[in-house]
């Protein structure tokens, strides 16, 4: 039940003003369960697939996805994270990616302001 109402409230978030799903999810989850942080990013980008689709095509629809900079975003992105989870990802420590987290949670929340 608390898994459904996160994703609706994620949904709304995401679907509102854009927020990724994955860092929201992430955070909630690493402080209401005791689930690892590997499994917890594993499980957040699973479930974000498929929202992500449904508000870029929503987005696409109405004209307001700049395709080129998606293109290179998403290859660019795609390529890097690909090569992180395969090589990386399972060799750093709990705390190291639970600090990263926090970090980019505080640099995207400090980034709005300016």
């Amino acid at each position: 039940r608390e898994h459904l109402l996160l994703g609706v409230a994620v949904g709304m978030l995401q679907g509102t003003v854009g927020v990724g799903g994955g860092v929201l999810v992430t955070t909630y989850m690493s402080i209401m369960s005791d689930m690892e942080v590997h499994r917890i990013c594993a499980t957040a980008l699973c479930a974000t697939l498929v929202t992500n689709t449904v508000v870029c095509a929503h987005h696409f629809k109405f004209g307001n996805v700049r395709l080129r900079v998606a293109a290179v975003l998403g290859v660019s992105a795609m390529a890097a994270s690909y090569a992180t989870a395969k090589k990386v990802s399972l060799a750093v420590p709990e705390p190291v990616i639970r600090a990263f987290i926090a970090a980019a949670l505080v640099a995207s929340g400090v980034s709005m302001f300016k």
